[in-house]
């Protein structure tokens, strides 16, 4: 038998050939880093056949990053970045996530259209780590139809198509992620992977502490329905 490091670099090479047949080897395993890895690259690929319709949000972000990062120094990447998180920020990337990934494409690697494959990496790994705690610990028999239409859910509401807007849909699988972990497991990690989704879009600064209040408050019904 290969070894994991084996195996992903085999995985590698037959997504080049079949990014389907890559899926299926990986549905085959049992082991959660191969299917993480399977996953990420998945997105990864979608992001690089990522057609740029005009006047769509994926349209503007690939726009922007020309626009703004386009010779950018590293001085003037750290000054943003102060700003951004000053919440000074009044043309350009709003958020440190796009920002980031926006430079790295442009000015220092100079292929703008690396964009979403960054950003297609990203929500894989977090989209396919929160399918894989929807179902841990459930072996194929023991699937409920709940669970099964969760997934199904999963699958059909902003996987793929969280590539168009990049931020505010990357921002809510790593919400996902780091609360229902914590939820589960009470580890602090999580709960700062959960306010990571604040670097990744601003406006969760909004959801994240609702969800932290609904959380200490989830005996005090009247309050939480109020």
């Amino acid at each position: 038998s290969m070894s994991l490091k084996d195996s992903f670099k085999y995985q590698l090479y037959l997504f080049f050939i079949s990014p389907v047949l890559a899926l299926h080897n990986a549905f085959r395993s049992k082991s959660e880093k191969f299917i993480v890895f399977t996953g990420t690259l998945f997105t990864g690929f979608a992001g690089s056949l990522y057609v740029y319709i005009p006047g769509n949000d994926g349209a503007k972000h690939l726009q922007n990053a020309k626009d703004f990062y386009t010779g950018m120094t590293l001085s003037e990447f750290f000054h943003k970045s102060l700003e951004i998180i000053t919440l000074k920020s009044v043309s350009g990337a709003a958020d440190i996530y796009i920002h980031i990934i926006s430079f790295l494409s442009v000015s220092v690697i100079g292929i703008p259209e690396l964009l979403h494959i960054i950003a297609g990496l990203v929500l894989g790994f977090f989209y396919t780590k929160s399918v894989l705690l929807v179902l841990k610990d459930r072996t194929k028999g023991k699937l409920s139809l709940l669970i099964l239409a969760y997934i199904v859910l999963f699958l059909i509401y902003r996987s793929l198509t969280a590539l168009n807007s990049i931020r505010m849909w990357t921002a809510m699988w790593v919400l996902f992620y780091g609360s229902y972990n914590w939820v589960l497991t009470k580890k602090n990690k999580y709960l700062l992977i959960a306010f990571l989704s604040v670097f990744f879009h601003v406006s969760y600064l909004m959801i994240v502490f609702p969800f932290m209040l609904g959380y200490f408050l989830r005996k005090k019904k009247i309050i939480i329905t109020g």
